[in-house]
């Protein structure tokens, strides 16, 4: 089993080493758990009222000396199991608002995202229609759901 410290050490140096901005703080406890558990993440946002997405999102893909059918069988053999994961997260959360529960998309054989269900209906909504308040407490949900999602994903990496 992979450390814990030394893939959030590893997180850390991925900007430095790209010259990009930092993984920001809101996604960067999701972007951990998913390494921990082996899985390549590629971009990552934790949503922005004034520009971008208005919700936290991860990328994940396979990497490309992976790219075997092998390899491709085993990328998607984890993504499934993540995808089970991040429903028994949202199954073990006391009442939960249907915005609030996280989706795993995979397209294709290659590509998956992480995101709020709620993500589809905000990307078509017109951003100056969102009162700033009620946007800035949708956003804060959405990054708690994250970081809770986090939390139970390095939990449940420990007990295997």
């Amino acid at each position: 089993m992979p450390n814990l410290n030394r893939v959030r050490r590893e997180v850390l140096a991925i900007s430095k080493a790209y010259r990009g901005p930092p993984i920001e703080k809101g996604i960067v406890d999701l972007v951990v758990a998913l390494r921990y558990w082996g899985i390549n993440t590629t971009g990552s946002c934790h949503g922005h009222l004034n520009h971008g997405c208005r919700y936290p999102w991860v990328n994940m893909a396979i990497p490309k000396e992976s790219r075997s059918v092998q390899g491709k069988k085993r990328w998607l053999k984890k993504i499934k199991a993540l995808g089970v994961l991040v429903e028994s997260y949202n199954e073990s959360r006391d009442f939960l608002p249907s915005d609030e529960y996280l989706v795993l998309h995979v397209y294709g054989p290659l590509f998956a995202r992480l995101e709020p269900r709620s993500s589809e209906v905000l990307d078509r909504f017109p951003r100056e229609l969102i009162q700033k308040k009620r946007g800035k407490r949708m956003l804060k949900r959405y990054r708690r759901a994250m970081k809770g999602l986090a939390k139970f994903l390095v939990i449940q990496k420990k007990k295997t």
